[in-house]
Parts: C-alpha cells; structure tokens; sequence
C-alpha cells in the first residue's frame, strides 16, 4: 500500500526514548517522573521485568497501582496489544538488559544456557546459530512497544569499554553503550526515537548534579530524531521535573 505525505506538515504525535547509565543514577526514577507528569493527560503504566525490581525507587510518587511484573517474553507482547487497545499515554520499562534475559529463555524453552554458536561442521548438521534469532527478538520486541502508549520510556544499564569514568579524559576507541548482549548493544540505537545517557557529577560533598545528554560525541550511545539538533546537555533536577525539561527540549526542537 502507497501513502503518500506532506513533509512540510509532518509532527510528532509522540515518541519512544531509552535511557542509560549507571547503577543508581535515576534511570528509574526518571520513569517515575514521566508516569506521574503524563498521568495528568492518560492512563500510564509502569512495566518490571523480573530480576530488575526497582519499584522501591518510585514507591513515594503516589502512582498507585499502575505496575506490573513480567516474567516471559510473550508477557510483553500481550501487554503490547493490551495496552495498545487501551490508549496509554505513556508507559515505563524497566529494564531492557533484563528483559534480554527472557528473550534468551524464549529461545531455549527456559533452560538457563548460553545461546549456540555452532561450527562449521555443525552448522551443516543442522544445529542453528541461535543468535540471529535473538537480535530479531529483541528488535521486533523493541519497536513494537511504540504501540503501547504516546510515550514510552525504557532503561538499560550502561556498558563502559573501560574503567575510566572521567569523560574528559577518555580515550576515543572507549564507547559507553546500553549494556545489551552482542551486537543490540549497536543496534539498538535504531530500535527507539532518542536515546539518552544519564550521569552524575560530583559537585561537592553530599551535592551531585544529574544530566542527561542526547547530544554526539563520538563516546556515548545517543539518538535524536529532530529537526534541529539539541546540542545542550539537560541539567535534572533533584526531585521531579526531569522529564518535563526533556520533553519540551524534543519539543522545541521539532518545531
């Protein structure tokens, strides 16, 4: 089916962003902040893969009960279609890493294993190399959480090439990345509209300055699909807010 359009008049009707980062830098709480701002406006959800259990992070917000927890990769699918049918206005994962867990067990029917990488030999034997099929679970799985609100958030872990936190002096062959198997760790910047990484500085003692930057460097794993490019870090407030400032950041930028 052809559908032709007018670029001149497109706008954006929503989006889905990742976050990455640390442990215990406000990824999750960074969902929080989404799910009670857009709780004004829709229905929103907050989805837990089993293993993650961040809930406690956000359990002063007065979301209520809006959380789920999933244990199997077709719980996300019916979720998908669900909450889809419901019109969500946003929705939080958490977490993707996690989640590439019940993606693994999906395919090896729940036995906890490395996936097969088989031979030559093997391989003319008929044994499969089970990690295609793992990336083009995680893809299909990814894109498709679009359908499941208006904005949908998902966090990862991130994987750092080397031991050095200090950016400023990072050498360029070092790449900080969501902490996904093989090659989603790449890919995956394409399965969403934004990606953004999420840091702490240290401003003084018992003072710490959260941002986060969707801008390149030819360092960290970013994505912005704008108009004009947001070149200016965000600075995240301590308590809520965060997600307001990113929001109306993509906004502006998309006028």
């Amino acid at each position: 089916m052809r559908v032709k359009f007018d670029l001149d008049k497109q706008v954006q009707q929503g989006f889905t962003i990742m976050t990455h980062g640390d442990r215990a830098v406000g990824k999750t709480h960074l969902i929080g902040d989404m799910l009670k701002y857009e709780a004004e406006f829709g229905k929103v959800g907050y989805i837990n893969v089993a293993g993650e259990d961040g809930m406690l992070t956000i359990s002063n917000l007065g979301l209520g009960n809006i959380g789920e927890t999933i244990d199997s990769y077709d719980d996300l699918l019916t979720i998908i279609d669900e909450y889809g049918k419901a019109k969500y206005q946003a929705v939080g994962l958490d977490s993707l890493m996690m989640f590439a867990r019940l993606a693994r067990f999906k395919i090896t029917n729940g036995v906890d294993r490395p996936l097969l990488i088989p031979s030559n030999d093997q391989l003319r034997c008929g044994m499969i190399n089970e990690w295609p099929i793992m990336h083009n679970l995680m893809e299909a799985i990814s894109i498709k959480l679009r359908r499941t609100g208006k904005y949908v958030m998902v966090t990862a872990a991130s994987d750092k090439a080397s031991g050095n936190l200090d950016l400023s002096v990072k050498p360029k062959n070092d790449r900080i990345a969501p902490n996904l198997p093989g090659k989603e760790a790449g890919d995956c910047v394409g399965w969403f509209d934004y990606m953004g990484y999420i840091d702490i500085k240290f401003v003084r003692p018992g003072v710490i300055q959260r941002t986060f930057s969707m801008t390149q460097d030819g360092v960290i794993a970013v994505r912005q699909r704008v108009p004009r490019m947001i070149k200016e870090v965000i600075n995240l407030p301590e308590g809520p807010g965060g997600w307001k400032l990113i929001k109306e950041k993509i906004e502006e930028a998309c006028k």
